[in-house]
């Protein structure tokens, strides 16, 4: 119980308390991911950043898929006025197979500077995962393959690759002289109708196009179906 002569103090103090709560600014919110437009408008604006000047063009080799803005996420940056928008854009160049990092100011829209990154196993976007599908739609002896381990489990092989559920996803192995160490590769997961997968792991390298499977990269065994390019 308080003492009388210490009552109105005690008031006074939980008062003050009480305004200094109201008057205090509300916890800033956290900023909104980026919606489609900004998305789209992040990666035009990454695209008009020149690569680094001191890059050998002779060193290049052509790739139809040249530079993929493979991964675009918003930036939060402390001390950034409000409203103001920024995103990082991770981009990876085919044809010299090397990644960078761009941020980008999207309400002045313009980018703002880039650095290198180790990038040959950046997260794949949806159109290195239809290229990969291709490449593996090009290597009949790998299909038939599939085809006969269907078969020997009893199934009606799948005629084409669009009846199969495709997970691809950039693979990075846990040996440092697997070749996909040093190189962009995707590894494919595929299942079929009745969900089961498939033991043959295809394995698509960027640089070269060539499909194998797990176990013959990882052999480094003459696996390698070089004739399904």
């Amino acid at each position: 119980m308080l003492r009388p002569d210490t009552a109105p103090f005690a008031r006074l103090s939980i008062l003050a308390l009480l305004l200094t709560g109201l008057l205090l600014p509300p916890p800033a919110l956290p900023a909104p991911p980026l919606d489609v437009l900004e998305t789209r408008r992040a990666d035009s604006l990454a695209r008009t950043l020149p690569w680094n000047v001191s890059l050998d063009r002779r060193s290049a080799q052509p790739h139809e898929l040249g530079v993929q803005s493979v991964v675009i996420e918003q930036e939060s940056r402390k001390g950034a006025a409000a409203g103001l928008r920024h995103a990082r854009v991770y981009q990876y160049d085919h044809r010299h197979r090397i990644a960078r990092r761009v941020r980008v100011e999207l309400n002045s829209g313009r980018p703002l500077d880039s650095v290198s990154v180790q990038g040959h196993h950046l997260p794949l976007n949806d159109v290195e995962r239809r290229w990969a599908l291709s490449r593996l739609a090009a290597a009949p002896r790998l299909l038939a393959r599939m085809r006969a381990e269907q078969q020997r489990l009893g199934r009606l092989a799948f005629e084409s690759l669009d009846e199969l559920d495709l997970k691809a996803s950039v693979f990075l192995p846990a040996d440092p002289t697997h070749p996909c160490a040093q190189e962009r590769c995707a590894l494919l997961a595929l299942f079929d109708a009745s969900r089961t997968v498939f033991a043959l792991e295809p394995v698509v390298r960027f640089a070269s196009g060539k499909v194998s499977t797990l176990g013959a990269l990882d052999e480094q065994a003459p696996g390698e179906l070089a004739g399904d390019r």
